[in-house]
């Protein structure tokens, strides 16, 4: 009897934790449902996230990615030193993207949030690629320019894994009961 409560434990668990697994899935920020090469009023708003910038202005650009889904950058005028804030649709974790138009007296500080708690930071200047998958999950991505009449940055080929909340599996408490049940039995037969 308790070979066959076990069997069943492994088996429900292994499900539990194969659906556990398949919470996720990869996404990208597609600026092309946006009008490119033209200067946009934010809010920017995408299918998945929603970006503002400190100027109240993005530039949409679509020379820069390489996945063909275009760039973004704070428009400040004719330059893109604004900050802007990514606010995603759904937590977000796995984050790496694009980074152009590194200037001399740019400097860039990237900031992650999970709510309200900030997850990391980083100060950067002339970084290709930022690769803050270690960071964990996150909502919102504040990209605050820290430099000084030069260029700016524009960012793009964003990639990232959305995570969705896995159901609570109708299986549960049948599980939760198996578990009372064993620990019955067992205290049962020490009894004896």
């Amino acid at each position: 009897m308790i070979t066959v409560l076990r069997k069943t434990i492994i088996a429900t668990v292994t499900a539990l934790a194969t659906m556990m697994s398949l919470n996720a899935a990869a996404d990208t920020l597609n600026f092309s449902e946006l009008p490119r090469d033209v200067v946009l009023t934010t809010p920017a708003v995408l299918s998945n996230a929603t970006i503002t910038s400190s100027t109240g202005d993005t530039y949409i650009d679509s020379l820069y990615s390489t996945n063909g889904f275009g760039a973004i950058c704070g428009a400040d005028g004719s330059t893109c030193e604004a900050d802007l804030n990514i606010q995603f649709d759904s937590t977000i974790e796995n984050l790496s993207f694009s980074i152009h138009g590194y200037g001399g007296n740019d400097s860039l500080t990237v900031m992650g949030y999970l709510g309200a708690t900030l997850v990391n930071t980083v100060s950067l200047t002339d970084t290709p690629l930022l690769d803050i998958s270690a960071w964990g999950q996150m909502d919102r991505l504040f990209l605050d320019y820290d430099g000084s009449d030069d260029y700016g940055y524009a960012f793009s080929d964003f990639d990232f894994t959305t995570v969705t909340a896995v159901p609570l599996p109708a299986a549960l408490p049948l599980f939760g009961a198996a578990l009372m049940g064993l620990g019955y039995l067992s205290r049962r037969r020490k009894q004896q």
